[in-house]
C-alpha cells in the first residue's frame, strides 16, 4: 500500500487518505451502518455449510436486502469511471529504484553507466 500511495500522491499532487487499522475501518463501517463481517455469521445462522447453497442465499435472501437498505441513487446519471491514458498507467506501474547521480551526470544500473539527459534543475 504504501508504494501505491507514494505513486498516487506524486502523480495526482494530493495526499492519498486510508483507514490502514482494523479500528479505523471497523468505525467508518460502524459509522454508515454496514455489517462488517456479518456475512459469515448470517451464513452460519443460516444453516449454510456448502458453497453453491451460499452462493444461491447470497443471491436470493442477503443481496435483495442489503441493496434495499444501502442502494442510493446515483447524484448523476454518467458513468462514474474515466478512461486513463495507458502512458499514465505505466509510469504508475513501474519499480522504482533510489539512484545517486555521478557529477558527470549518469547513474550505475546493472553494471552499466547509463547518462541522464540534460535537465534545466540540473547542471551538466
Amino acid at each position: 500500500m504504501e508504494k501505491f500511495a507514494s505513486v498516487y500522491e506524486r502523480r495526482e499532487r494530493r495526499e492519498l487518505s486510508q483507514a490502514e487499522a482494523a479500528e479505523a475501518r471497523g468505525r467508518s463501517e460502524r459509522m454508515f451502518g454496514t455489517l462488517q463481517d456479518r456475512l459469515i455469521k448470517e451464513l452460519r445462522l443460516a444453516g449454510i455449510r456448502d458453497v453453491a447453497t451460499a452462493n444461491a442465499w447470497i443471491r436470493e435472501s442477503y443481496l435483495p436486502g442489503h441493496n434495499q437498505r444501502f442502494m442510493v441513487e446515483a447524484a448523476l446519471p454518467d458513468r462514474a469511471f474515466v478512461t486513463v491514458e495507458a502512458s499514465r498507467i505505466v509510469e504508475a506501474l513501474c519499480i522504482e529504484e533510489e539512484r545517486t547521480v555521478g557529477r558527470d551526470n549518469t547513474i550505475a544500473w546493472n553494471n552499466k553507466r547509463l547518462q541522464l539527459p540534460e535537465s534545466p534543475l540540473r547542471r551538466h
